[in-house]
């Protein structure tokens, strides 16, 4: 089964702050870096369209002409919990010291660890895989960064902990056979 995963635009926030499942719009230059997307898909057929329902995937789905795409919670980003909308610079204390040194394991106060997330979108693909067994068309995924990250070490890529050596920039598609 092949998979296009693709990364929403440039989020509306300021550099440095912690946001994960904060439903964030997106900056002034969505209609450019949409234009771009839109074109890299077009002349595909998809077999199903799923997005995340967060507003900055939902809107992007939209643009690119999928105005009713199946929404699952399983794709949102990584929940931050309590330092959701908090900068960076501030994430401190001993919670913080602990999440730091183990940022696999360890979820943020309220959130969810680097493994909670990779189990809740290995459910969203094993069922995936029992909907579409066999397709020839591929199926076409709007998300967010850690998603396509995760979705790489599903696919066998590469291990857990070296996930993060593999990021993808706003309005990337990562295509994956799984």
């Amino acid at each position: 089964m092949e998979v296009f995963l693709v990364r929403h635009t440039t989020p509306l926030v300021p550099q440095g702050i912690c946001y994960g499942q904060t439903d964030l719009d997106v900056t002034d230059t969505f209609e450019t870096e949409a234009q771009i997307v839109k074109e890299q898909l077009s002349g595909f057929t998809f077999s199903e369209v799923y997005s995340s329902p967060l507003k900055r995937c939902v809107k992007l789905a939209g643009y690119c002409g999928y105005v009713n795409p199946k929404l699952d919670r399983r794709l949102m980003e990584k929940n931050f919990g309590d330092w959701e909308m908090t900068a960076w610079d501030d994430i401190k204390g001993r919670e913080a010291e602990m999440w730091y040194a183990n940022w696999v394991e360890q979820a943020p106060p309220k959130g969810e660890s680097l493994i909670q997330q990779y189990e809740r979108m290995k459910e969203f693909f094993d069922d995936l895989k029992q909907l579409y067994p066999i397709s020839s068309s591929p199926v076409l995924i709007f998300t967010h960064g850690g998603i396509q990250t995760l979705a790489g070490v599903y696919a066998g890529l590469y291990p857990l902990k070296e996930c993060f050596e593999h990021t993808f920039p706003y309005g990337s598609i990562v295509k994956l056979s799984l």
